[in-house]
């Protein structure tokens, strides 16, 4: 089997960081709002997205969820958008499946 991994040479390595460092820091977004993204994306995907692909997932308790919401996701759906939304979708669906088979085969 051959090695599919990618190893950056060192000339590479300080093209990406002077890359990065050429980026200003107002871009990114704070840490608080990483950490809430990593939180609530995957929620935002299967309230929103499980809905419209119901064959990725089906989830009725996050249709639930949506109706009862308070939550303002029009930031996060910004940011993440309908493609890494399937992606947490997709994921979320591989979970499940994974749990269901740990506990109840």
């Amino acid at each position: 089997m051959s090695n599919l991994a990618f190893t950056p040479s060192i000339s590479e390595y300080i093209s990406i960081i002077s890359l990065a460092q050429s980026i200003p820091a107002s871009s990114f977004p704070s840490l608080f709002s990483l950490i809430v993204i990593t939180i609530i994306g995957p929620l935002w995907a299967q309230i929103t997205l499980s809905e419209k692909y119901p064959k990725i997932l089906e989830d009725p308790k996050a249709l639930e969820i949506l109706k009862k919401k308070e939550y303002d996701f029009s930031e996060l759906k910004g940011f993440l958008g309908e493609c890494r939304g399937i992606g947490l979708l997709v994921r979320a669906r591989n979970l499940d499946r994974n749990l269901k088979h740990i506990f109840f085969n």
